[in-house]
Parts: C-alpha cells; sequence; structure tokens
C-alpha cells in the first residue's frame, strides 16, 4: 500500500520499492502504476498493490487536536463547500 504525497504521486518510486519484491508475489502493471490507479499491481499477480489517497494536513490536524485536548465539531458537507467558496474568493 503506498499513501500521502509520495505514495500517491511518484509511480518511479513505487516502481523502484516494487522492483526486488517479486519473491513475495508483488508484480506492478506499469500503465496503472504510471495512472496512479488505486490498483497498481497485475491482474495476475498474487498480491495486491495499493495506492491510497491519504489527506495528510487533516490527519496533522486531528492529531495536534488530540494532543491538545481540542475537541472539534463536525461541520456539514454544506458549510465545508462554503467556507472552501469563501477561501478561494479571498
Amino acid at each position: 500500500m503506498f499513501a500521502g504525497g509520495i505514495g500517491e504521486n511518484a509511480p518511479k518510486v513505487r516502481a523502484r520499492i516494487c522492483a526486488g519484491l517479486g519473491f513475495l508475489g508483488i508484480e506492478l502493471e506499469e500503465k496503472r502504476n504510471a495512472a496512479n490507479e488505486g490498483v497498481i499491481s497485475a491482474a495476475a499477480g498474487r498480491v495486491t498493490v495499493r495506492v491510497i489517497h491519504t489527506d495528510e494536513e487533516l490527519m496533522i490536524a486531528r492529531t495536534v487536536c488530540r494532543v491538545l485536548g481540542i475537541t472539534i465539531e463536525k461541520q456539514p458537507d454544506h458549510e465545508k463547500k462554503n467556507m472552501s467558496d469563501s477561501e478561494d474568493r479571498s
């Protein structure tokens, strides 16, 4: 499984990491890997290799809040959209 900035967006890095792991059944499909698809392993491979989208900034913010003991109320989806719209205008 690959996640985060490099894991999600660096097909060459993923290919180099997996190149020596054939003995574990890891085999990448070059076109899927290059296209940053969700599953980048070969269909006939014994192991499924996935690329997982990660919102790193959100994870950092949640960790900081947990460490500081801050509780954040969840916003309804429509409020999130309105906030991001107003941020785009600033």
